[in-house]
């Protein structure tokens, strides 16, 4: 278990040293705009995209456009995206541009010069001043200010279901009598060329299915766990240990953890559940999963 702690700690470390030198360390493709140096590890700007970055923010802050209206510009035009300059393009998507992709665009701090991770801000190259950056997002707080509510429903999953065809975002709509449905957004013709044929979803039976899993897991997490493999069990002890130990250490207790082992059995205190806890985490972490 200690070994599992160093190598976490070892990792997070080489993490912000990095990010201190500026080097760009959250993973995957770079953001649109950029390639990643091989080399330096550092983002530099692709200048071909560029050009619709500047274009995309001029469009939003000088012409007025809404996100909506620039998405149709783009795909008017057959620009190409990350994706489809990389042959990376998902099923069915092509060169189109989605609403998503243009709304991290226009917010993602990277491209007026900087991006934080952990409280680090790391330099990037900018791609448009400081100042344009904050007329955009000036610019889309006051048309999220403006726009009217569309509907009159909370929907517990709205933004966290992805579809299995196409893996493109559920969207809620209202379907007849006032029901509503979670659709892929293939259906709305300015996510997609064409549908992909995925099902609509019942919302409130979707919803009271998923409302009734969570009442079961928060009554015994314990269910949650037993359904992952063993390695995901493992970071998942792990993940939740970093937890308690956080939660325990801002209680501000004095003592450390001599006065919290001798806390009385009868109390049941929040801290005492979390010391409970702890304990029955590392009994697991220390158990066959370990091995």
């Amino acid at each position: 278990m200690k070994q599992s702690e160093d190598a976490r700690q070892h990792a997070f470390a080489g993490k912000m040293r990095a990010a201190l030198e500026g080097r760009w360390i959250v993973g995957g493709t770079p953001p649109y705009g950029y390639n990643l140096d091989p080399q330096t590890k550092m983002l530099v700007i692709n200048e071909e995209e560029a050009q619709a970055v500047r274009m995309m923010y001029q469009w939003l802050t000088d012409g007025g456009l809404s996100i909506w209206q620039i998405q149709k510009r783009l795909n008017g035009l057959d620009f190409p995206t990350k994706f489809a300059r990389l042959g990376k393009a998902k099923r069915n998507s092509g060169c189109w541009w989605s609403y998503s992709n243009i709304y991290q665009i226009l917010t993602r701090s990277a491209y007026a010069g900087w991006h934080e991770w952990h409280g680090v801000r790391i330099p990037c190259p900018p791609i448009v001043s400081p100042d344009v950056w904050a007329a955009g997002q000036e610019r889309l707080a006051r048309a999220s200010g403006l726009k009217p509510k569309s509907h009159g429903w909370d929907a517990l999953l709205r933004g966290l279901i992805h579809c299995g065809v196409c893996g493109r975002n559920y969207r809620t709509t209202r379907g007849h009598e006032g029901r509503f449905y979670y659709v892929c957004s293939s259906r709305n013709p300015q996510h997609s060329e064409k549908p992909c044929g995925a099902p609509n979803l019942r919302g409130i039976v979707l919803d009271a299915l998923i409302w009734k899993m969570l009442a079961q897991h928060i009554q015994n997490p314990d269910l949650l766990v037993k359904q992952l493999p063993d390695s995901q069990k493992l970071e998942a002890l792990q993940r939740e240990l970093a937890f308690l130990d956080e939660a325990l250490a801002s209680a501000m207790w004095e003592g450390g953890w001599a006065h919290l082992a001798a806390i009385p059995a009868q109390e049941s205190s929040h801290q005492d559940r979390l010391v409970k806890r702890r304990k029955e985490v590392l009994e697991e972490l220390s158990g066959p999963l370990a091995k």
